[in-house]
């Protein structure tokens, strides 16, 4: 954190306000998500990773973490492994999603295409 500390500056009462105006416009919409696209903040929804991860699912049988370290380093979201973790879930629960060899650590469970 203190290596940013150079790029601090105020910002005005009208920025700040701004600011403010911007983020109770994002939570009126009361989204589960927000994501910042083209540095603007938004509101999306839960699945907005989803066609990124799908486009990442090998062709064979693979390892979560396999997939969760394409997705991240493909496209460098700046978000936690653990979200796309919970993604990947839900694409199990769907039956998008097959599990081929269940493992307590679900980072090794290994799976392939529903």
């Amino acid at each position: 954190f203190a290596h940013y500390l150079h790029l601090e500056t105020e910002i005005t009462p009208t920025v700040r306000q701004a600011m403010a105006e911007e983020w109770q416009a994002l939570m009126d919409e009361n989204a589960p998500l927000r994501v910042v696209i083209n540095g603007r903040l938004h509101s999306a929804d839960a699945d907005f990773y989803d066609n990124f991860i799908r486009r990442e699912i090998p062709k064979d049988s693979f390892r979560v973490a396999q997939l969760i370290g394409r997705v991240l380093a493909k496209n460098q979201f700046g978000i936690a492994d653990g979200f796309i973790a919970q993604r990947i879930q839900q694409m199990i629960e769907s039956g998008e999603l097959k599990v081929i060899s269940s493992n307590s650590a679900f980072y090794a469970t290994v799976l392939s295409k529903g």
